[in-house]
């Protein structure tokens, strides 16, 4: 049982998802059909059921008079004169095709065929008198076979055979109706089709409006061809579609705003990064050397004592190391100086513990040029931010690190397998996820992408693609 509901709700579906335009035209041929053939059968049907009783009247009253003029041939036994009477009636009358006189054991007294009568006409076989007329179609004519007794039977009885011109004719015209009611279905058929694109028209220029939206074409607008319902839709689509552009343009200006503005706030803190690298590098590095020097030399010269002196020196390049990894965090001289490669290569020296492995490789296609500038620093931030979570929170063993060059874009992929953390889960790994969204604004300034996937206990992966183009 539910497979039968299963298929009949397909054929429903399949039925009820047919175009519009092939529904509506359907229902025109359909109707067209239904009431042209009813109405031509009923109409054959009635004509046949009047001319049948006409003839039939009419092959009773002639029966009649051809059995009450032989009576007294049939009295006489006169087989002539009964011949020449057959004669005469089928010279007189056109319609006749034969006559044929019986006598009471319905052997043949008497037969008379016309010039030209059909050769299948039922000319040996009685016809019952209990029967009422039969029609006999030929391949050439409609016949009334009809049998009349002479004196109730008693004097034998008289077959003739009417041919029904009328209905011929009758069937001719019911032909020509029929023709004509053909062309009439051809020519509503077209009107059909005619209306039906008409109607239909305006419903694909909105359906192909609603495309153009759905694909990103806001300015598409469906084309108002009426005042009527559909009119009216399409005009309430274009307003819509109005609003949704104005909107986009909206939202457009406000994100170029904000890129803008993240732009802005990211080049400043690249600014300041190099800045205070430079002030770090240039005063607070030589001030510690030209310490180091003093403190040095006044152990030389026995001011100083040397175990003191030796600890203040191991302190001073203590700071001297720190102020060294705070510059090359802050802003990688070696970035500017020979480029993206040997700055993420020395990002992984650094960040290498003891108990980590990570491995790093870097593809260009041959003679590939140098990234430009805001490229470098974007791929450089954001691998530098990987390693970072990988260090503090992934608790990993191995790690990768693979950046690849082609002609059109440069991708990032950073994987470990740490702990990872539950991405469909907001309060999981808040910490590990601390950075992420700052890699993605990176990524999208740049009209890149910036995709992570992480599963607990399996590991994390982040893919950096950004177009060259």
């Amino acid at each position: 049982m539910k497979r039968v509901l299963k298929a009949l709700n397909f054929v429903r579906w399949r039925i009820l998802s047919v175009s519009i335009f092939f529904k509506i035209l359907g229902i025109g041929a359909l109707v067209a059909i239904l009431f042209g053939g009813v109405t031509l059968v009923q109409t054959r049907k009635i004509l046949e059921q009047s001319l049948s009783r006409i003839l039939e009247q009419n092959a009773r009253f002639t029966g009649r008079l051809m059995a009450t003029s032989l009576e007294p041939f049939l009295a006489d036994g006169d087989a002539t004169g009964i011949e020449q009477r057959l004669s005469r009636w089928i010279a007189s009358c056109p319609e006749l095709l034969y006559i044929t006189v019986r006598d009471p054991q319905d052997e043949t007294i008497g037969q008379v065929r016309a010039h030209g009568a059909p050769n299948e006409l039922p000319f040996e076989t009685p016809h019952p008198a209990s029967e009422t007329p039969r029609v006999t179609h030929t391949k050439t004519a409609y016949v009334l076979d009809a049998r009349v007794p002479i004196r109730q039977g008693e004097a034998g009885s008289v077959e003739l055979g009417l041919s029904l011109p009328l209905v011929s004719d009758e069937m001719d015209a019911l032909s020509a109706i029929l023709r004509a009611l053909v062309l009439c279905a051809g020519v509503g058929g077209a009107l059909a089709l005619v209306l039906t694109r008409l109607l239909t028209r305006p419903v694909h220029e909105l359906v192909g409006a609603a495309d153009g939206i759905r694909a990103g074409r806001f300015e598409s607008r469906a084309a108002i061809y009426s005042d009527d319902e559909i009119g009216g839709l399409a005009a309430s689509f274009n307003q819509m579609a109005e609003n949704l552009e104005s909107y986009r343009r909206t939202v457009q200006e406000k994100e170029k705003t904000r890129v803008e503005l993240i732009q802005k706030i990211i080049q400043t803190q690249e600014d300041e990064r190099k800045m205070l690298s430079r002030e770090l590098h240039d005063h607070f590095g030589q001030s510690l050397l030209s310490l180091h020097l003093n403190v040095e030399s006044q152990v030389d010269d026995g001011r100083l004592d040397p175990e003191l002196g030796a600890e203040v020196q191991r302190r001073i390049s203590e700071l001297i190391e720190d102020i060294h990894r705070l510059v090359q965090g802050m802003r990688a001289p070696v970035l500017d100086d020979y480029g993206l490669d040997v700055a993420l290569r020395g990002l992984v020296a650094e960040a290498s513990p003891s108990d980590l492995t990570i491995d790093y490789h870097y593809s260009g296609s041959e003679g590939a040029r140098r990234l430009l500038g805001p490229v470098e620093v974007t791929l450089y931030r954001i691998a530098q931010e990987a390693l970072t979570n990988i260090l503090r929170h992934s608790r990993a063993s191995h790690a990768s690190l693979i950046v690849l060059q082609k002609s059109e874009e440069v991708m990032l992929l950073v994987e470990d397998d740490g702990c990872g953390f539950d991405t469909g889960n907001p309060t999981a790994g808040e910490r590990a996820r601390l950075g992420i969204v700052g890699m993605k604004e990176r990524a999208s300034l740049l009209g890149g992408s910036c995709a992570v996937q992480s599963e607990t206990g399996i590991g994390t992966t982040i893919r950096v693609r950004i177009p060259l183009k």
